[in-house]
């Protein structure tokens, strides 16, 4: 509401003057941006360096996704393992068992 009526105000008095003083009020809407000596709008670098940052997000996050999927299943692989020494020292112990007994005989 404040900026409006400013703007009204300003508006009768002097067109020209008005218009630059909004410009200046808003942050330099269509400030242009010298890169390379080509003179680049700033909302259009703003707009290409947010687009950069959000495909960098979408990125990072399937890199994490799917780190977590690996990382899931390396622990299955983990306890299969486990699972598989606990059963082959079951094995030789039932094998050293049945060595034993057949020795005493």
């Amino acid at each position: 509401m404040f900026i409006n009526v400013r703007f009204i105000s300003c508006l009768q008095k002097n067109e020209k003057e008005c218009f630059k003083k909004v410009k200046c009020f808003l942050g330099g809407i269509g400030e242009c941006m010298l890169v390379f000596g080509i003179d680049i709008p700033l909302v259009e670098v703003l707009l290409v360096i947010g687009l950069i940052m959000f495909i960098l997000l979408v990125e990072a996050l399937v890199v994490i996704g799917m780190l977590m999927n690996q990382m899931n299943k390396m622990k299955q692989v983990i306890l299969l393992q486990q699972k598989m020494s606990e059963t082959l020292l079951a094995v030789k112990k039932a094998e050293s068992e049945y060595l034993e007994k057949l020795k005493r005989r």
